[in-house]
């Protein structure tokens, strides 16, 4: 993925595609991801990086969403996130991958209160609610989680589905074999599932 991906995209008439990284995780890691997905479903991505430096996972670029002293994610973070996909002006897909996912959610629900009528895509792999964080009002989520997933317990993934559910969200589920992972049979649902 070029540089310039990590650098928030101009207004355009494309589907925006916003991929967010994992705690200790970092742009470049999900921009393989990010590029396949824009690929197959006519979009433009953007992988921003977390706000928050941490410990890596042996890469030297670990990056996080929140603090270790915060139970999810600041609203700033979210609202500078918001702000991009409000620039856009277009259709919007957001991803994210464990605390990406999270993320995800409190970016889509911020972007649907912010904009009437707005219909996100969400797509939601191995995550789980932070805090108190808030679901979408009537986006389109994935939910995707590993039944063997020991970081993220799929318990975590049931529980988004149904709150997006009660949230007026049109759910789809994808469950696997695998554990915490977004692999090339999860790129292949995301992308099935947008393109439909």
């Amino acid at each position: 993925m070029d540089e310039h991906r990590h650098d928030p995209p101009t207004a355009g008439t494309a589907p925006l595609l916003v991929v967010l990284h994992g705690h200790g995780s970092a742009p470049q890691f999900v921009a393989p991801i990010a590029e396949t997905l824009a690929a197959r479903t006519g979009s433009v991505p953007w992988c921003p990086s977390g706000p928050h430096r941490v410990p890596d996972d042996g890469n030297g670029e670990g990056r996080a969403w929140w603090g270790p002293d915060d139970e999810g994610p600041l609203a700033e973070h979210v609202r500078s996130v918001v702000d991009v996909l409000e620039r856009h002006g277009g259709a919007v897909r957001i991803a994210g991958f464990s605390q990406g996912a999270a993320m995800a959610l409190a970016v889509a629900a911020a972007y649907t209160a912010a904009v009437p009528g707005a219909r996100p895509a969400v797509i939601v792999v191995a995550g789980f609610l932070a805090g108190d964080t808030a679901v979408p009002a009537g986006a389109d989520v994935l939910v995707v989680h590993g039944d063997a997933d020991e970081v993220v317990d799929p318990f975590h993934g049931d529980l988004v589905a149904r709150r997006c559910r009660r949230n007026g969200c049109d759910v789809t589920e994808f469950h696997h074999g695998g554990g915490h992972v977004w692999d090339d049979a999860v790129t292949a649902a995301v992308a099935g599932w947008l393109r439909r």
